[in-house]
């Protein structure tokens, strides 16, 4: 019997681990080579800032933007620990709400699909979105030598930076 306990209070604490542990994955920095998805979100300390794609309502075109994350009342409508995790804390969530974007990038090009992906371009350290349908959308076309790297501050500015060196700011 006590080691029934024990198994279960393992099990239970496994569970709290593999939950809770996921929040610790979001980032706020986009190195150069790594590549931000549609559906992927940068997070600023704090997370009170995200940087990602979003589409606003009524229209299908997505954007790349940074916009202000309001977390939600915890209380969960659904009666399974996992699912109210991802419903509370995923991207989906923030994606379905009305997002007031602080920033946007690519507002004069809008991409019509789920295509879109931030990248630090590997040979020259330019933060280019690519997608499907033509030309990458360049955001930055500083040459760089170094390593480049693109961080959501918790101000809400994104900074381009290669070693150490801001290069540029947004937002």
């Amino acid at each position: 019997m006590a080691r029934r306990g024990r198994n279960e209070i393992l099990f239970s604490f496994s569970g709290f681990i593999l939950v809770f542990g996921v929040s610790y994955s979001q980032t706020d920095k986009l190195l150069q080579g790594q590549v931000l998805k549609d559906g992927d979100q940068l997070v600023s300390d704090f997370g009170n800032f995200r940087l990602g794609f979003f589409c606003p309502e009524g229209t299908r075109n997505h954007y790349l933007g940074i916009w202000y994350y309001k977390p939600i009342d915890r209380s969960c409508p659904f009666n399974n620990v996992i699912r109210c995790y991802t419903y509370s804390f995923g991207s989906q969530y923030a994606l379905k709400q009305r997002i007031q974007p602080v920033w946007v990038a690519n507002r004069n090009y809008p991409i019509s699909d789920k295509s879109g992906k931030l990248t630090i371009d590997s040979a020259q350290g330019n933060l280019k979105i690519l997608h499907s349908r033509g030309n990458p959308i360049v955001i930055s076309s500083i040459q760089a030598v170094g390593n480049t790297s693109a961080t959501l501050e918790k101000s809400r500015n994104f900074v381009l930076d290669e070693t150490g060196d801001k290069l540029a700011n947004w937002a």
